[in-house]
């Protein structure tokens, strides 16, 4: 009978198999010669790694490369399709013209990252703005610095122009917005009031209004000639590159209908005139709400005192005609009010209906 193994063994046999073993010429078992015209040399190794990974086909029109840092900004003219401004991390931004290699202009003078680019809305002068919080106005047909604006407490967020003029916004981390006149390069106002940086902005399209967004969660409304905040509003969230401003009431008289081109959400209230019509609207607003993604922009649960809501996003203005959303929006709440007059009529009516049944047994 075998004898089980012990442990000791064990150890044996590992120790045999980890053992380094040694070829010497008696363990030869046959030669097979080798012409050194066979092998492959390394240049030829090295061309077949190439060809397999072989970079992708360039597409491009035109490769501007005169940045050695990341590209943070980039912004083309209104007025000249060839001409485009490129602003990075490596403190420098260019301005420079498509199909022209050999031509570009270095804007000078920033000493931190260029992030912000914009040029106005004639084309004729290009702001750039820096995270060393300094704005430089430049002329472009002289190819020139017409002025600079500093002062600000933090660095650049972004930088937009009046639609009629040459008056340039800016907001600022360090929670401002400052609005200058680029023309007579002097500071017209400063907005204050946001608790946290003003992370975007701009103009109304008529002008008369500034609008800005802040990593507080607050919508400010200004009157850029008094600098006064004319209106507030508060969400749950940062706000960036996007715009909310509720309207007070239902008329939308009251309420410019060119919000809502800038404004991603419209919340609105349905007239209620008696208890009737307000068992009715909220009956009705439920059984829309519950087929809400019909509808695309409108909103499964409306913003807390309202009856309905809609929620316009980049994707909606990028898909569909900003026109016909205002349509839409429009039509669906006349048709709304229209649904629940005639629903109040129907209810009368089977309600005289029915009393009329009942009284006739006491006539």
């Amino acid at each position: 009978m075998n004898r089980p193994s012990s442990h000791h063994d064990e150890e044996e046999e590992e120790e045999e198999n980890d053992a380094q073993v040694f070829l010497d010429e008696s363990d030869i078992i046959h030669e097979v010669p080798l012409d050194e015209e066979d092998l492959p040399d390394a240049d030829d190794e090295a061309a077949s790694d190439a060809e397999v990974f072989e970079e992708p086909d360039d597409d491009s029109v035109h490769v501007f490369t005169g940045h050695t840092g990341e590209l943070y900004a980039v912004t083309c003219s209104p007025t000249d399709a060839t001409l485009v401004a490129t602003g990075g991390g490596d403190d420098k931004g260019f301005l420079w013209r498509i199909g022209q290699g050999d031509w570009a202009f270095e804007l000078q003078g920033h000493r931190d990252s260029v992030c912000s680019l914009a040029f106005s809305t004639d084309g004729q002068l290009l702001a750039s703005g820096s995270l060393d919080g300094i704005i430089q106005i430049w002329d472009i047909q002289s190819e020139n610095l017409k002025c600079s604006f500093e002062g600000l407490g933090g660095g650049i967020e972004w930088i937009k122009w009046h639609p009629r003029g040459h008056l340039v916004l800016a907001g600022s981390e360090d929670c401002t917005v400052w609005m200058w006149n680029a023309d007579k390069g002097a500071c017209l106002q400063t907005f204050s009031g946001h608790g946290g940086s003003v992370t975007c902005g701009d103009f109304t399209p008529d002008g008369k209004l500034v609008c800005t967004g802040s990593d507080d969660a607050t919508l400010r409304i200004w009157d850029p000639k008094s600098g006064e905040n004319i209106h507030v509003v508060r969400e749950t969230g940062n706000i960036g590159s996007q715009f909310l401003n509720p309207p007070q009431e239902e008329c939308k008289e009251a309420f410019p209908i060119w919000h809502l081109l800038y404004l991603p959400m419209t919340i609105w209230q349905v007239k209620q005139a008696d208890e009737l019509e307000n068992i009715l609207t909220k009956k009705f607003l439920r059984f829309l709400s519950m087929r809400a993604e019909a509808f695309q922009v409108l909103r499964r649960k409306p913003v807390q005192g309202y009856d309905i809501s809609f929620l316009i996003t980049n994707y909606h203005c990028e898909e569909m005609q900003k026109h016909k959303l205002i349509d839409f929006i429009v039509q669906f709440m006349e048709d709304i009010d229209k649904e629940i007059s005639e629903l109040k009529m129907s209810v009368n009516t089977r309600g005289r209906l029915v009393a009329t049944e009942f009284l006739k047994q006491f006539l």
